[in-house]
């Protein structure tokens, strides 16, 4: 009998993709969806503990796409690279 707690294979590589993802971001950007996604923090509690403007932390983890960058480095392996300043780079 399977055990029904037991990790998939195909989770296991989805984690690992999602992990990638999320550490090849610019620290800023990291830091903002990792406070907002992963602690789930608010906006204003992760404003506060990363010592910005609550509107910062919106434009780094939606304007400025930290979200889809996780989403378009896991769907396409030639997304644009991303330099350290969070903008792309042919």
């Amino acid at each position: 009998m399977e055990d029904p707690t037991a990790v998939q294979p195909e989770a296991r590589i989805e984690a690992a993709e999602l992990y990638g993802a999320i550490a090849a971001l610019p620290p800023d950007f990291r830091d903002a969806v990792v406070a907002i996604d992963v602690m789930g923090l608010s906006y204003r509690e992760a404003a506060r503990a990363l010592r910005v403007r609550e509107a910062t932390i919106t434009t780094r983890v939606h304007l400025r796409g930290g979200r889809q960058r996780i989403t378009r480095s896991m769907s396409d392996e030639s997304a644009p690279e991303v330099a350290r300043d969070g903008f792309e780079r042919d």
